[in-house]
């Protein structure tokens, strides 16, 4: 069964028929579009998820409507606890959530999993948007209009703050990223010039006396352009991206427990092993296209 039917906007003087704001799921510091702006209502759209932790009998879902990609910066729509969930291992339950829009541009919310529907509790519901409201979540894109990229991927640097808010170890700041390149390392996707560089630290992660975060950290934390081989590049620049590609969506769901934020993920083999066979499915489907 859904949740209670929410109001989406109020007093808005839209394109009748339309959703004015897109409606997205926030995964960790990532959003994903479910429904775009624009479309036309009544819709239904389907997305599949799955379980990230062995025997997980609960799923916490937030949704957001807003044009900007940051998180903070969207409207909550609410936030969902879906109960009753089958034990499984990892990875091998598809749970089907069902976003629905209405004529009268309300919202609903179904989940089921191998033919159960399950029960959906509204935990955190948002307030109905008016038209002030709505103007300024748009023009929230032009603000976050993406700059020229200018060759760095990441900086440990840039989540210094996160890790403080969070009141993680200042290392916390090199794992994410330092699984990536380790992953790009291992696989040959960087340039040997750069490898040679790396000299002694290098050799250190190839015998696995030092962690990819360590090697990462070692190279003060900069995941730069030059740093990569053609290859690596057009690989990361799809797959790595912070606001397009997937990477932080995978490393969510494969490594962060529920509740957990990616910030959280520890540091060991048995993580980098993990996400490495998630990021080489991605690497196989992106040399396939």
């Amino acid at each position: 069964m859904p949740t209670r039917q929410l109001p989406l906007v109020v007093d808005h003087a839209a394109e009748e028929g339309r959703l004015p704001l897109p409606l997205k799921i926030a995964l960790g510091e990532q959003l994903v579009e479910v429904i775009g702006a624009g479309t036309k209502v009544p819709t239904r759209r389907v997305v599949e998820v799955s379980n990230s932790v062995d025997d997980q009998s609960s799923l916490t879902i937030r949704v957001v409507q807003g044009a900007s990609n940051r998180p903070e910066a969207n409207a909550p729509v609410g936030t969902y606890v879906i109960g009753d969930i089958p034990k499984a291992p990892r990875g091998t339950l598809a749970i089907q959530l069902a976003f629905e829009v209405t004529p009268s541009l309300g919202f609903n919310l179904y989940a089921s999993s191998a033919d159960q529907e399950h029960e959906i509790d509204l935990v955190n519901p948002g307030q109905a948007l008016g038209a002030k409201a709505i103007t300024a979540l748009m023009e929230e894109e032009d603000r976050d209009a993406l700059p020229p990229f200018d060759g760095t991927y990441d900086r440990a640097a840039f989540h210094h703050q996160a890790i403080a808010d969070e009141a993680l170890a200042e290392d916390q700041a090199y794992v994410h990223t330092g699984m990536f390149l380790g992953w790009l390392v291992d696989n040959g996707l960087c340039k040997p010039g750069f490898l040679a560089q790396a000299g002694a630290e290098f050799a250190q992660f190839q015998a696995r006396k030092l962690s990819a975060p360590q090697l990462y950290k070692t190279w003060k934390g900069h995941l730069h352009e030059d740093m990569l081989s053609e290859s690596g590049n057009a690989f990361a620049r799809h797959y790595f991206d912070f606001d397009r590609g997937q990477y932080l969506e995978d490393y969510q769901a494969v490594l962060a427990p529920e509740g957990a934020t990616l910030l959280a993920v520890q540091d060991n083999w048995e993580n980098f092993h993990r996400i490495s066979a998630r990021i080489r499915e991605r690497f196989e489907a992106f040399k396939s296209r």
